[in-house]
């Protein structure tokens, strides 16, 4: 009997101690946890910045590299014009995001200084400041990404021989990735793809004109070797590279964007030029004329049958149109000093003796003795353009210009080509209206 009970004790405890184990198997083989709420939006934010990191689709083509911040030019002095695409893109700081910036609406960019001479009659000099030895040629362009000649026609798919007149180096690269880069400097990228087709077909031309005269334009602007052309805005035309561009502009899809949209004009008028006599004209540009552009004979005497001035239809409320300029009657005369021996009447309100030409501008006046014309004027007293009148203020003693236009005036008007293109106009009826009696054909 008393080897019974601690046998009968060790069955109770057995008995009591064998559920207790089976529940607890059960609760730690129970259902995992779910994981706390902070750890989940970790997750979800890491997955999310994969995703926006994802890399974007780049534009077919691309150009190569230019200025676009106006210097002289003797085709339209105008650059960023094209560049004077939304002042957010040139001046924000490169942190602004592009999701920020692609949702800003466009903004004019003006100019930080402006255009001070044009091109001059006939034959044109040039100073010999190139360097006495230059880099080989190279075979490629600095474009990216590159579009080799997909899309381009006729002359558009020949090489040409660029020379770099900022990096002082020579470039082989397709006519078409040339005219894309030019295109992209010259014109604002916000107007409408037909006002683009016409700069690119005014650009093209352009060039067709210059490089086929190499004897006259090959001077030392073109380097040693001599070039078609040169990316010095002063002597052929500017010229903005896909990576300036993404520098100007901070954002990349923003600049992909506007790259394709340049590209399809250039791809769409791939080839055509617009042409006299079966050749390629002198296809000057500028920015924005008021009531009419100018005759090519105005300026620097010659003809041009095809640059006469016709209508366009710019208001003062267009961009680059109103400006003024004031000089004290000492900084006058400073100025006129360089042009001759004035003489300077008691009336100061006499010293001005404007004329105007058949365009509207001033013609060749009479200016305290020396005769000048108003492209001469306007080159002297640093003018946007040679539409003015004269004011004087004797309380202030200073003569006020009050100035519409921007540029020489002759040829395609950049502006009014963008307000005809918002009016439904084709970029062949634009071209056909700046350049009087010319033809559109596919060169090659």
């Amino acid at each position: 009997m008393k080897k019974l009970l601690p046998l009968t004790a060790l069955f109770l405890s057995l008995l009591i101690a064998l559920p207790l184990a089976i529940s607890f198997t059960l609760d730690v083989r129970g259902p995992a946890p779910e994981p706390p709420e902070e750890t989940a939006a970790v997750e979800a934010e890491v997955t999310e910045h994969v995703t926006e990191k994802t890399p974007e689709t780049e534009p077919e083509t691309e150009p190569a590299q230019t200025e676009a911040v106006t210097e002289t030019h003797a085709v339209t002095e105008f650059e960023a014009g094209a560049l004077e695409d939304d002042e957010r893109y040139l001046a924000a700081p490169a942190a602004v995001s592009e999701a920020e910036t692609e949702t800003e609406a466009e903004t004019e960019t003006e100019l930080a200084t402006e255009p001070v001479t044009e091109p001059v009659t006939e034959p044109e000099t040039e100073p010999a400041t190139e360097p006495a030895t230059e880099e080989p040629t190279e075979p490629a362009t600095t474009q990216r990404p590159s579009g080799g000649n997909s899309g381009y026609k006729g002359c558009d798919a020949e090489y040409i021989k660029v020379y770099n007149s900022q990096e002082k180096r020579y470039m082989e690269m397709l006519l078409g990735d040339y005219i894309v880069c030019v295109v992209t400097a010259e014109m604002p990228s916000r107007f409408e793809v037909e006002a683009l087709k016409a700069q690119a077909i005014a650009c093209r031309s352009f060039t067709l004109y210059r490089s086929s005269r190499s004897a006259y334009y090959n001077s030392s602007s073109h380097g040693e070797s001599g070039a078609d052309v040169c990316t010095n805005s002063g002597h052929c035309q500017a010229y903005l590279t896909y990576d300036a561009a993404l520098e100007r502009w901070h954002s990349k899809s923003y600049t992909d964007e506007r790259i394709e949209k340049i590209k399809r004009a250039v791809v769409e008028t791939s080839g055509i030029v617009a042409a006299y006599d079966g050749a390629p004209i002198e296809a000057l540009y500028h920015a924005t004329s008021y009531g009419y552009t100018e005759n090519y004979y105005n300026n620097w005497g010659g003809k041009r049958p095809y640059l006469v001035a016709v209508t366009t239809p710019e208001t003062l409320e267009t961009n680059h149109i109103v400006s003024t300029d004031t000089f004290s009657s000492a900084e006058v005369v400073k100025i006129l000093k360089k042009y001759g021996d004035p003489v300077l009447p008691e009336d100061k309100n006499e010293w001005f003796k404007l004329v105007p030409n058949d365009s509207g501008r001033v013609g060749k006046s009479d200016i305290c003795g020396i005769q000048m014309n108003g492209q001469a004027l306007r080159g002297a007293f640093g003018l946007a353009s040679s539409k003015f009148t004269v004011s004087y203020n004797a309380e202030k003693d200073e003569f006020t210009f009050d100035v519409r236009g921007w540029g020489h005036g002759v040829g395609l008007s950049q502006y009014g080509a963008g307000i005809l293109a918002d009016q439904g106009y084709t970029c062949e009826q634009i071209i056909k209206h700046y350049y009087t009696g010319i033809e559109l054909i596919l060169w090659r």
